[in-house]
């Protein structure tokens, strides 16, 4: 029985830009062109309101394939999470990954990003997620790398900086 989150690449968690949101859709670029079905990209999480949900849906536009932003009830979050393509999680940063959690012991498929938690999260409980940046083919195109904690902080104190929000930037 087919669902509608069969062909689809399901991104949990809030939508912002330490959880690399360009990453995904470079994720569905390479698994589109390997897939005979045409595959989308749906970001189920709150939006956080910094702006990046409104690029994302910029950038999304320029794309052939279906890009939707959406916040789903924790419960059919749930359900996406089974019935999924397979679930991205690209995060740069991240303390404790409840999406990846989620995700590792429910979803079909697995794919994120090699930050020190999920490894940590993924040899816990044993399971072998496609890692962004670490494997091969498809995912030469992933080969472009992850952003480091300390490239996560001097962004985000850029962006405190350049809004003049002082509790970012620590001025």
């Amino acid at each position: 029985m087919q669902t509608k989150y069969d062909n689809v690449l399901v991104i949990p968690g809030t939508v912002t830009w330490y959880k690399r949101p360009d990453l995904a859709l470079e994720c569905l670029e390479v698994l589109q062109s390997t897939s005979m079905d045409k595959l989308a990209l749906h970001f189920v999480g709150p939006e956080d309101r910094s702006g990046c949900s409104e690029l994302l849906r910029k950038k999304a536009a320029e794309k052939p394939s279906s890009v939707e932003i959406y916040q789903l009830p924790h419960a059919d979050m749930q359900y996406a999470i089974r019935q999924a393509y397979a679930v991205v999680i690209p995060s740069a940063l991240e303390t404790l990954s409840l999406s990846f959690l989620e995700a590792a012991v429910q979803a079909k498929r697995l794919i994120a990003s090699p930050i020190p938690v999920h490894l940590e999260l993924a040899a816990t409980i044993g399971v072998e997620p496609t890692w962004l940046g670490m494997q091969s083919s498809p995912g030469e195109a992933f080969n472009k790398g992850f952003v480091s904690p300390s490239e996560v902080r001097a962004q985000w104190n850029r962006l405190g900086k350049t809004l003049n929000l002082t509790r970012l930037y620590g001025h």
